[in-house]
């Protein structure tokens, strides 16, 4: 009886033990990334995607964004403490820092060097773009804010319109503009048109022109602020604040506005009785909607620059060299049957879709073979959501199969996706046919959060009997 009572406990003890070793190697790095991130450890988020091996894009824009907070979070310690924890955390990250001296304040940021990683224009750049312009406001130098404010306006403002105004408006105010050349200035005087005669943007109503002549600007509001520079009159501006008090200047009654004068990018306070409210450039505004709704609508991924020597751009995970293919025109990459012992290859899903659109060849062989996975869930919680598989005659989502009698030309399928109480429900589209609908999501998931998408693609560790090519893939929002 004794010894079968030290079996169960050393067998006990042992489970434990298995657990916390499965629990400690196979729990995914990127979900710790992201807890850390969601609980503001700044610091943990930054070392740990400094030590992973292969970070993925979305790795980079939380490091990204979580050294702006840790630069921001600087300002509030004391003086006396600062440069030690700067220095602590430069050690342990071997990330370089500047320091410099404005108005009696010691400043200190660190280097980002996760955010050149991000591709300009992409969802996760202009989000980390959004946060390191709102934060470094208070402690980046101009030229710097000013190379993000390039960026910036160079990219859609719709997948993150609150955060994109926010980071523009507080950005402008602190000078950014300043270091802009014609270019950057024609860019955003357009911007600020269009977002000036939109009623849910800081910027609504804030175009005007000024009305006299020698007028000062302030460093502040009120008179008693030392004055900035000097408007000869009939200048047009943007207001980015308004202050709420109300005087008497001039015999006119009104409050102070500070204002961006686009010319030099120059920014101070004026008196809203020398200020003259314009409406915004309608035409202007409909074309700039228009283009950004076109940048908004469809984004491709395809293979035509792609090297067999490495994973297509943006993919990360195990790669293994395939081959290239053209036909018809398209560039695609050729995925092989390998008896179940595949590696994936991922790639996180920036923008929000409904769709996703993708042409397939089955090239040959009688086996069935995966054609790739779609996760979904919270960014540190990616659970498979659907898996789409074909063979010679059939396409298969979640083993729910449709025969297709031919798979050996090209053909644009599309999975449509659906909210569903339980998580998600798939369709798919054959040409413009729904052929299969109301396609349970494999796992439960959680949709009343903010979902994020990755796309995994099957690389065969040992080729098999089967193959197919894969061209293109398309998001429709």
């Amino acid at each position: 009886m004794r010894k079968s009572f030290f079996v169960f406990l050393g067998l006990f003890f042992l489970s434990i033990l298995l657990g916390f070793l499965v629990w400690k190697f196979l729990t995914r790095k990127t979900d710790s990334v992201y807890k850390n991130f969601s609980k503001e450890n700044w610091e943990d988020v930054v070392l740990e995607v400094l030590k992973k091996k292969d970070p993925d894009l979305e790795d980079y824009s939380y490091a990204s964004m979580a050294l702006a907070e840790f630069n921001s979070d600087l300002l509030t310690i004391p003086s006396e403490k600062k440069e030690k924890v700067v220095q602590k955390f430069s050690e342990k990250s071997g990330l370089k820092f500047a320091k410099r001296e404005v108005s009696g304040r010691t400043l200190f940021s660190f280097e980002d060097r996760f955010y050149s990683f991000l591709p300009d224009g992409s969802f996760l750049k202009t989000r980390a773009l959004c946060k390191k312009l709102t934060l470094g406001a208070e402690y980046e130098t101009p030229d710097i804010l000013s190379r993000y404010l390039i960026k910036l306006i160079s990219s859609n403002p719709l997948p993150h319109y609150h955060e994109y105004n926010q980071a523009l408006l507080k950005s402008l105010a602190s000078g950014s503009a300043k270091e802009l050349d014609e270019s950057g200035r024609s860019k955003l005087s357009r911007l600020l048109e269009y977002f000036s005669g939109r009623e849910d943007s800081p910027f609504s109503s804030s175009k005007a022109e000024i009305e006299g002549k020698n007028l000062n600007v302030r460093t502040g509001p009120g008179t008693e602020n030392p004055i900035a520079f000097q408007f000869k009159g009939g200048e047009i501006v943007f207001i980015l604040d308004r202050d709420s008090r109300t005087e008497t200047i001039s015999g006119k009654r009104g409050n102070w506005n500070q204002v961006l004068d686009l010319r030099k990018g120059s920014v101070g306070w004026i008196f809203s009785g020398f200020l003259k409210n314009k409406t915004s450039d309608t035409t202007l505004a409909r074309e700039m909607e228009e283009s950004f709704r076109a940048l908004d609508r469809s984004p491709v991924w395809d293979f035509e620059t792609w090297k067999e020597t490495s994973a297509p751009f943006g993919f990360q995970g195990e790669y293994h060299p395939t081959e290239k293919i053209a036909l018809d025109g398209d560039t695609g990459i050729v995925l092989h049957s390998s008896k179940n012992k595949y590696d994936l290859i991922c790639r996180s899903v920036e923008e929000p879709f409904r769709d996703l659109e993708f042409y397939i060849s089955f090239l040959g062989g009688d086996e069935p073979l995966p054609i790739l996975s779609l996760f979904a869930g919270s960014p540190g919680d990616l659970i498979k959501a659907f898996e789409i598989s074909m063979d010679k005659e059939s396409i298969s989502i979640n083993r729910n199969r449709y025969i297709t009698g031919d798979n050996f030309s090209k053909k644009r399928f599309r999975l449509n996706i659906q909210n569903t109480a339980s998580g998600f429900s798939g369709g798919l589209i054959l040409g413009e046919k729904r052929v299969l609908a109301d396609i349970d999501s494999l796992d439960e998931i959680d949709t009343s959060i903010g979902i994020r998408w990755k796309l995994c693609l099957p690389m065969a560790r040992e080729n098999g009997d089967s193959s197919a090519s894969v061209f293109q893939f398309k998001f429709i929002p």
